[in-house]
């Protein structure tokens, strides 16, 4: 039996000129929230948690019925 390898992606963003802030927001929210995290792993965070505060609000909208 052959081991299948396990690896990541890696995805390149465009960030207009107008929003290069953003970059700068995203290290000061981690800093201010005590991250020690890179901005990769950040985003992935905030993408979860987003997806499961949706995921939530479907249960409870069904949960209603």
């Amino acid at each position: 039996m052959t081991k299948t390898k396990r690896v990541g992606k890696c995805i390149c963003i465009s960030i207009p000129h107008d929003d290069l802030h953003l970059l700068d927001m995203i290290d000061e929210n981690r800093r201010q929230n005590q991250r020690t995290e890179n901005r990769s792993a950040y985003l992935l965070r905030l993408v979860q948690e987003d997806y499961h505060r949706i995921q939530e609000k479907k249960f409870n909208w069904i949960k209603d019925f």
